[in-house]
C-alpha cells in the first residue's frame, strides 16, 4: 500500500513534499504518484490531441465540400450570363490573340507575355488592343 514519505531538501533536511502526489510512493517501485500521474496524463493528453485533430479534420473536410459547392454554383451563374462558351467574356492563350473578337469589350489574356487585351471592334484580329 502506498504511503507518504518525507522528502529531503537541498540541504539534506527532511521536509514534507509540496504536493501530495509527490509524497505518495509506491512501496514496490519506489516511484512517486506524481511520476505515475504524469505518465498517465501524457497518454490522456495524446488521446485528447488525437481526438481534437480528428474533429478538426472532419471540419476541414466539411468546409472543403461547402466551398466546392459554392464554386460550382458561381460557375453555373457565370454560364447563365453567357460568360463561357462561344462568346466567352474572357479568353486566354499563349501569345497575342489571332482570332477575331466576338464582341466589343471582350477580354483576352496572353498567358505567356502576361498582357491583357480588350476588343474595340469585331472585324478582325487587329481589333484587340
Amino acid at each position: 500500500m502506498p504511503k507518504i514519505e518525507w522528502v529531503k531538501n537541498g540541504a539534506g533536511e527532511k521536509i514534507y513534499p509540496p504536493t501530495i502526489p509527490q509524497a505518495i510512493k509506491d512501496p514496490d517501485t519506489k516511484e512517486s504518484l506524481d511520476k505515475t500521474l504524469k505518465e498517465k496524463m501524457g497518454v490522456l493528453e495524446e488521446k485528447a490531441v488525437a481526438q481534437a485533430l480528428s474533429e478538426l479534420n472532419a471540419k476541414v473536410n466539411a468546409l472543403e465540400e461547402i466551398v466546392s459547392k459554392k464554386v460550382l454554383e458561381r460557375l453555373e451563374i457565370a454560364n447563365e450570363f453567357n460568360l463561357h462558351g462561344k462568346t466567352n467574356m474572357i479568353l486566354s492563350g499563349e501569345g497575342a490573340p489571332t482570332m477575331t473578337p466576338d464582341f466589343v469589350g471582350q477580354r483576352y489574356l496572353d498567358t505567356t507575355g502576361k498582357i491583357a487585351y480588350s476588343a474595340f471592334g469585331v472585324n478582325n484580329a487587329g481589333d484587340w488592343k
